[in-house]
């Protein structure tokens, strides 16, 4: 078996193992039991929620993966833009202000 992806949590790793079997390949989650003890045990690529793989199934688990990893870094399209009532400043995503509620203006 080999490691093909690291989490951060233990969702994280559940939500890359989901995406793994999906595609028809078999996948473990391991370390996600060592989460609870997060503190009193250093949380290292050893004992993080990991993601492993028949090394066989190794290459298109990883492109698989890395196909992920790529579409959640994109920047979402428009520009970032300023509340008008609050002056929060808010992701192009955003149709109104998370903080006041305040539509987002037309120009913006």
């Amino acid at each position: 078996m080999k490691s093909i992806y690291i989490g951060e949590t233990p969702l994280e790793a559940h939500i890359v193992k989901d995406l793994i079997e999906s595609a028809g390949i078999a996948a473990v989650i391991r370390g996600e039991n060592l989460f609870g003890v997060r503190g009193g045990l250093p949380i290292s690529a050893e004992t993080a929620p990991s993601v492993w793989v028949a090394e066989a199934d190794y290459e298109r688990a990883q492109a698989l993966v890395d196909e992920m990893l790529r579409t959640e870094s994109r920047a979402p399209e428009g520009t970032s833009w300023r509340c008008p009532q609050c002056g929060e400043y808010l992701d192009p995503q955003f149709t109104a202000c998370w903080q006041c509620g305040a539509p987002r203006p037309d120009n913006a």
